[in-house]
């Protein structure tokens, strides 16, 4: 198996009818609790230059502001 074959978790999608068609049941991604600062910016734009993967991992568990709140405050 390769690396990525390995670490590939499905997503768990519930749906709902919508006429014709069945529609993903979807929340938007939550706020920051508190404004992103500086190095949380600075943090975000060496995620997607460098890190892209950690990065899509980051939003997709809809943990990229917290990640982003937590450096900018660390700095």
């Amino acid at each position: 198996m390769s690396k990525n074959q390995e670490t590939f978790k499905p997503m768990e999608l519930t749906y709902h009818q919508e006429g014709e068609f069945l529609t993903p049941d979807i929340k938007p991604l939550t706020p920051p609790s508190q404004e992103i600062g500086r190095y949380g910016y600075l943090r975000n734009q060496y995620l997607k230059e460098f890190k892209p993967d950690l990065l899509m991992e980051l939003i997709f568990d809809d943990k990229i502001n917290e990640h982003l709140v937590e450096v900018d405050q660390a700095a």
